[in-house]
């Protein structure tokens, strides 16, 4: 049985049919689920590099807020508060910054209730009127105008109590006299 020819057949058929099946290369199955693994991985990671660009441009915009914002604050601490005082409220727009959207600020100044300081409450906004951001900070300067002014104040009060006051002693020691 050994030497039947139809039996070699099958038996060289079976092997070419395993053969084929342990050969080099992937099946259409294979191929598609691979393609498929592989393009969500590549999505991932395109979404993660979109949202990572985003959030750096959105850091960079309130890096320059904060600049600008300080810029302000120093401009009037250089000018002087007291000058803006009267204004009460200061807003405005600042020049084109590049690659950037537009930015403006909005001061509002306040008298502290310890004479001499004045409450600065700075805002810088930016971006669309649909989206649009803002910073804030607050913080407390020194006027020295106003501060010089109660002190101008107090000195007159007390220099008018004082004659006042030696005024009476020196006539009543007269009169007893």
């Amino acid at each position: 049985m050994d030497h039947d020819p139809f039996f070699n057949d099958c038996e060289n058929l079976k092997l070419e049919i395993v053969n084929r099946k342990s050969g080099k290369g992937f099946s259409l199955v294979e191929m598609v689920v691979a393609s498929t693994i592989l393009s969500m991985g590549v999505i991932t990671v395109c979404a993660m590099s979109t949202r990572t660009l985003s959030r750096v441009r959105l850091n960079r915009e309130r890096e320059v807020a904060w600049d600008l914002l300080d810029r302000q604050l120093t401009m009037i601490e250089y000018v002087g508060v007291d000058n803006f005082l009267r204004a009460g409220t200061l807003d405005g727009k600042f020049n084109a910054v590049k690659n950037m959207p537009e930015y403006t600020w909005q001061i509002q100044l306040k008298e502290h209730e310890i004479t001499g300081l004045i409450r600065v409450y700075a805002t810088v906004s930016w971006g669309e009127t649909s989206h649009r951001r803002q910073i804030t900070a607050q913080t407390v300067m020194s006027g020295t105008a106003l501060a010089d002014a109660a002190a101008a104040e107090q000195q007159t009060e007390t220099g008018a109590t004082g004659a006042t006051g030696t005024g009476g002693a020196g006539g009543g020691g007269q009169g007893g006299q």
